[in-house]
């Protein structure tokens, strides 16, 4: 059983509306939008940070969000949530929040909607293939990077280093050649690695129309604007108009693309709007739903979860959604990963069967 929750933030309180199989209820919780947004952005800026203060803000914005809601939850048997955020509430992954014992995550599969018309249409079963991209060793697309994100990949030039050369040497993504192999060998996927993921190659393979799913390993961005939204491919950037385009061509129209996966984007830090920049894409492609991540993680600990959640999805027991549920779960329980820094920001928008 699903559930669909809409979070309203309003000036004196926040007003909780939920959708079940029984019908629609609705909550009232005594926190303004203002303390609201403050008690989210802190709680994103925790998580981002790997800090050790996330604890209490987990609690906290647990009672604010789910704890009026469980027990119709409960009464419903509800195992997946997608949520419909509001404002601040797009920055903050929903697994994360924890009820005291446990992590919303180890009770819930937990999806992002980002509009009401949303609806858990498409299959994980489609026929088709998956096309695979990365870049582990970046090209000459550094050079064509916006200002504001090549000045934070960069460092103090070593004697003889050209910024061109410092830039790669920042931006490599050293498992995302073994997270290309692993997902070749899982899925039976057609690779593009490095030199041959061009701008070029990837469109005429992506409107040859016959692949069901497209996972991307490389650098990707997300804000408000377009002009710096964008997924680096090795010889240039592929901007957001550009990936809609591809997506939206006669061939991919008649067999869209069911899961667009960006295995190491990031949204720009504080920007409510820019989580569903990922998502804007895909839906404005009529994709059928996108996995991303809310802050750039460790490319060992997505390599970890991104091969589970293909492997889980191949076995045609789970849903998109379970199977990231499940995969975020196991990582979790990796000694190394058990900080929701690692596993959190993962959020799946759009259809979850």
């Amino acid at each position: 059983h699903s559930a669909v929750i809409y979070p309203v933030m309003l000036d004196d309180r926040l007003e909780l509306l939920i959708e079940t199989p029984s019908g629609i209820d609705r909550r009232q919780v005594p926190v303004g939008a203002v303390a609201l947004r403050e008690k989210a952005l802190g709680f994103a800026k925790s998580l981002r940070a790997g800090g050790l203060d996330y604890l209490p803000r987990a609690k906290e914005l647990y009672e604010l969000l789910l704890r009026p809601l469980e027990r119709l939850l409960v009464q419903e048997q509800i195992e997946t949530v997608i949520i419909v955020p509001d404002g601040a509430l797009r920055l903050i992954p929903m697994g994360a929040l924890h009820d005291g014992t446990l992590f919303a995550i180890e009770k819930y599969a937990i999806v992002i909607a980002p509009g009401l018309t949303i609806t858990g249409t498409g299959s994980h079963r489609a026929q088709g293939k998956i096309l695979l991209a990365g870049i582990s060793e970046p090209g000459p697309a550094v050079e064509k990077l916006p200002a504001l994100v090549a000045e934070e990949f960069s460092s103090e030039q070593a004697p003889g280093e050209t910024r061109s050369t410092q830039l790669r040497k920042n931006l490599a993504l050293p498992s995302v050649k073994q997270e290309i192999r692993s997902l070749k060998d899982k899925t039976k996927g057609d690779s593009l690695l490095d030199g041959e993921f061009t701008v070029e190659r990837f469109r005429r393979q992506l409107s040859a129309g016959r692949y069901r799913a497209v996972h991307i390993a490389s650098h990707a961005m997300f804000s408000q604007r377009a002009a710096t939204s964008f997924i680096m491919a090795y010889d240039d950037l592929i901007t957001i108009d550009d990936l809609q385009k591809l997506l939206r061509t006669a061939q991919l129209q008649a067999s869209p693309i069911d899961l667009l996966t960006l295995s190491a984007c990031q949204t720009a830090e504080g920007d409510d709007r820019a989580p569903l920049g990922i998502a804007g894409a895909v839906l404005k492609a009529r994709a059928g739903s996108a996995l991303g991540s809310l802050w750039p993680v460790a490319d060992e600990a997505t390599k970890v979860l991104m091969v589970r959640f293909y492997e889980l999805l191949a076995t045609e027991k789970f849903s998109r959604g379970k199977a990231l549920q499940r995969a975020q779960m196991e990582l979790s329980q990796n000694p190394d990963f058990q900080h929701p820094y690692y596993w959190a920001p993962f959020i799946l928008v759009g259809g979850w069967l």
